[in-house]
């Protein structure tokens, strides 16, 4: 019986710096992101990831780019990551928060609340990317369920540092560019070169120019190099074996 979910967690993106930057630094940096389907529109820093097995990530490479990187998800629980909750706008649920949101009465109440939000989403909505141009794209009535997303949100005590109410994401690039997420660089989600499963890249002239930047990184010794060279797949192989 195929697996519906896999032991991996994918994080896919548009180009193979990316993927370099993500090694040399040894973790994954959360930077603030809009989420939507709420009375108030709100950012927070996260890293997220994608629980799908082989068999079923071609759509999500083809919304959210052709490299990735894959990791263990022992890892993931390690790191404290958590499977997203889905919720419908009109679910008996998502009627139940709304109004305890509207109906708190102090600033920790509310905070509490949303500290539950930032771990949900909505189960079909608008997607909102941006393309390899960086323009700002729409895929209308997308469904997010599919993603099977599990996120990582940094443990920042501060509700404030935590969460920006922006009304677009026009908005939140203006606060990104002031400096936002230069104050979540601490909070990284760090790895080692064994919690690396999988390093996709989009062709063989890729693979090489993957392997020749590890070799060049001072973060990881020769033993951790090979080790993630070892690791390079060609998602052209994804696409056509697996």
């Amino acid at each position: 019986m195929a697996a519906i979910s896999a032991q991996t967690l994918f994080q896919f993106v548009r180009e193979l710096e990316t993927i370099e930057k993500i090694l040399s630094s040894k973790g994954f940096w959360p930077k603030f992101c809009l989420e939507y389907g709420w009375s108030k529109r709100f950012a927070v820093p996260e890293c997220c990831f994608c629980d799908t097995p082989f068999s079923a990530i071609h759509h999500h490479m083809e919304v959210y780019g052709n490299y990735g990187i894959g990791m263990s998800k022992q890892w993931g629980i390690q790191k404290g990551l958590s499977p997203l909750m889905y919720h419908l706008k009109e679910s008996k649920m998502s009627k139940n928060l709304r109004k305890l949101l509207q109906n708190a009465k102090t600033q920790k109440n509310e905070e509490v609340i949303y500290r539950q939000l930032v771990l949900m989403k909505q189960y079909q909505a608008v997607n909102y990317h941006k393309d390899e141009g960086g323009k700002l794209k729409q895929l209308k009535n997308y469904l997010y369920y599919d993603e099977r997303e599990w996120r990582y949100i940094p443990d920042l005590p501060n509700y404030k540092d935590l969460l920006r109410f922006v009304e677009n994401q026009s908005e939140l690039d203006v606060l990104k560019k002031r400096g936002l997420d230069d104050s979540t660089k601490p909070f990284m989600c760090t790895f080692t070169a064994h919690d690396v499963k999988y390093l996709i890249v989009k062709d063989d002239l890729d693979r090489i120019l993957l392997a020749s930047s590890i070799d060049k990184m001072g973060s990881w010794n020769e033993n951790d190099k090979e080790l993630l060279k070892s690791k390079i797949i060609i998602n052209e192989l994804i696409n056509n074996d697996l």
